[in-house]
């Protein structure tokens, strides 16, 4: 290691997360026609219109997040219908000048979902990645310091841990406690931090990035979203290793926040680690999640991790100052034996 919930008519409902997240491999498996889900947006309905430019940033973060969840496709319209029929998956997104950015409601909302956008937020106004955010939680992504098993990984003062937006509210979980999540809060860091959230010792990166989504947030959105074979995305099983590969450049920060390992930066095409969206096809067509080989019956095995690597989380050689000397168990350089189970 290194340190430094789908409707098929349109996105996850807040209620349909809960339960897609409890029985979320059951449900994945049972489908068996997974469909594109369509989100369609207006973002020019008076009185606050999305300027130009503000309306280029909002198109750029749905093409990021179509490219890490091959399911899910960004439409613009001008009407609440199509084909004579309502959109059952509408958001409405304006750019009021209040200085947040906010959603209304997780996950799909009836009759649409609403998001702000403004103009006077922060220091410049939203940035892609703070649009990102947004757009995860319309997908049904709750933030991740909310989570009931922070502690440890972020201090929070008790005038703030019941507020709206710190209080404790996920109780179920997908995976580790996510530092680098992109629906992470940011912490403070300095002398002037008694009224805020800080990072905890347990925290493995600095919280709050508004860069990119984390390997895990891509690996949630898939699950909940199952990858839809297309033109521009088209897995296929290689009889090297039998893990799926689309051969797609989107591996480049596949150890994200400490940048690519293992790989090209390509998905496959024929071996090495896969990506989220590869991994999650993976279980829709029968594979095991999280995969695990090379067990010998007496407990030694290794587990695919957040980066499509095998780990063993053995002692190994450690590769630079900032790796702790142990083959994953989630990210990070793994040993020779684990590297050579994908090629």
């Amino acid at each position: 290691m290194e340190r430094a919930p789908s409707l098929r008519a349109g996105a996850v409902s807040g209620t349909e997360t809960h339960r897609r997240m409890r029985h979320m491999v059951e449900d994945y498996r049972d489908v068996t026609e997974p469909e594109i889900v369509s989100i369609h947006y207006n973002c020019s309905q008076p009185p606050h219109p999305l300027s130009e430019q503000l309306f280029e940033q909002f198109q750029e973060a749905c093409m990021i997040i179509e490219n890490d969840v091959p399911a899910i496709a960004f439409i613009p319209t001008d009407s609440t219908t199509q084909d004579g029929h309502e959109v059952t998956s509408l958001l409405m997104v304006q750019a009021k000048k209040d200085g947040r950015c906010y959603v209304r409601g997780v996950g799909r909302q009836v009759p649409y979902s609403r998001m702000n956008l403004a103009p006077d937020f922060g220091r410049s106004g939203p940035s892609v990645g703070n649009i990102i955010h947004e757009l995860c939680h319309v997908l049904g992504m709750k933030h991740e310091h909310q989570r009931d098993d922070r502690d440890g990984f972020v201090n929070l003062p008790k005038e703030l841990e019941k507020s709206h937006n710190h209080k404790k509210v996920a109780d179920v979980h997908f995976g580790r406690y996510d530092t680098a999540s992109i629906m992470h809060y940011p912490t403070c860091r300095g002398t002037d931090c008694a009224e805020r959230m800080t990072a905890g010792p347990r925290a493995w990166s600095t919280p709050g990035q508004r860069v990119q989504l984390s390997n895990q947030d891509k690996l949630f959105l898939n699950r909940l979203y199952p990858p839809v074979p297309s033109n521009m995305y088209n897995p296929e099983r290689s009889r090297h290793t039998g893990r799926w590969y689309c051969g797609r450049r989107v591996m480049e920060e596949n150890n994200y926040p400490f940048g690519c390992i293992g790989c090209d930066g390509r998905c496959g095409p024929n071996n090495g680690p896969n990506c989220p969206a590869c991994i999650m096809y993976g279980v829709s067509q029968g594979d095991e999640f999280p995969l695990v080989l090379g067990d010998d019956g007496y407990g030694s095995h290794s587990t695919q991790g957040e980066t499509g690597l095998m780990y063993c989380g053995q002692r190994m050689k450690k590769k630079s100052s900032i790796h702790n000397g142990v083959c994953g168990p989630n990210n990070g350089p793994n040993c020779r034996e684990c590297r050579q189970l994908l090629g």
